[in-house]
């Protein structure tokens, strides 16, 4: 009887070493990511502006294939350093993606910017809100940055800190109060909507145009503009431009009448000239009615400093009016 039960505990033995020496056991390794991210940079050019403002980090935590792993949104009001954990993810490759702009209390969200395409790295990407017009005011400015990491058996500390990507523009008129417009433009072609996240889409293949609103005839479109049925003296708008590098550019004059129809809209300068916008800085774009003549307005766009000196060396006055003949 012994000999029995001794050849079935060998035989029971060999079936389970036969089985652990087939069958291998994963092992799942884990660990996490301490996330600083610094605030303030961004917004240097316009530091009064938005110091008091409630701004929001959205983080997102991509794996070496692209594929979207964790995301949180942490918020501030006073600009200091926001720190985001990210626990239990497996040991490998990861790609951070900070994006940081203005939120809202109520449901802590962009009241300009949308996240469209989270699930996928490559199609991840930032959308300006269409109510817009494509026309965003400079507090409404959206910064980025991204960074690799390797997680292995220690946990992981990593800073990040979030840049302005696409520059600030005061666009003003003057005078106008003596025309017969009520509408002026500040005008680029093929205006982006958005913005690829992908930190391998560089040059213009980071802009996204959507299919509704891009133009192929490359006509004129917004970046800003003012309305008023009676123009005062002078009107001015800050905005934020989301593109950077060479841009073609025009100024609008024109009569909207209370349906929205344009009618003697006027460009200057009709050249079609470029611009070489700088990420994070600050420009003046700026035109003088000078009346019935030409050109109709002085037009001018660059630094602020460069403004003082064209404005104050501006010929202001206007162009006689002569009397219609009998």
């Amino acid at each position: 009887m012994k000999k029995y039960i001794y050849l079935l505990f060998v035989w029971a033995m060999t079936a389970f070493i036969s089985c652990t020496d087939s069958t291998e056991v994963e092992i799942i390794r884990k660990s996490e990511v301490n996330i600083t991210v610094n605030t303030s940079n961004m917004y240097n050019p316009i530091l009064s502006t938005i110091k008091t403002t409630l701004v929001g980090v959205t983080t997102l935590i991509y794996d070496a294939k692209g594929n979207f792993c964790k995301e949180t949104t942490s918020s501030t009001r006073t600009l200091q350093p926001i720190n985001q954990v990210f626990k239990d993810l497996s040991y490998g490759e990861y790609t951070i993606i900070a994006i940081e702009t203005l939120i809202n209390n109520a449901q802590n969200q962009s009241p300009f910017w949308t996240i469209e395409n989270k699930n996928n790295l490559k199609d991840l990407r930032v959308v300006s809100v269409k109510d817009l017009d494509n026309c965003i005011p400079e507090i409404g400015c959206i910064g980025f940055a991204s960074q690799t990491i390797q997680l292995t058996s220690n946990n992981l500390n990593a800073n990040i800190s979030p840049l302005l990507d696409g520059c600030f523009v005061e666009f003003g008129g003057e005078n106008f109060d003596q025309s017969n417009y009520n509408f002026l433009a500040f005008n680029f072609k093929d205006v982006a909507n958005g913005y690829y996240l992908d930190p391998q889409k560089i040059g213009v293949d980071k802009y996204y145009y959507s299919k509704e609103d891009y133009n192929p005839t490359k006509i004129w479109s917004w970046r800003a503009f003012i309305y008023n049925e009676h123009f005062s003296n002078k009107e001015s708008n800050n905005l934020y431009v989301l593109e950077s590098g060479k841009t073609q550019y025009c100024f609008a004059s024109s009569t909207v009448d209370k349906d929205g129809h344009v009618a003697d809209f006027t460009a200057y300068p009709s050249a079609n000239e470029d611009f070489d916008f700088k990420s994070g800085e600050k420009y003046k774009a700026y035109c003088y009615y000078k009346g019935d003549g030409y050109p109709e307005m002085e037009t001018y766009l660059g630094t602020s400093s460069g403004f003082e000196k064209w404005y104050s060396a501006l010929d202001k006055s206007m162009y006689p009016i002569y009397a219609e003949p009998c």
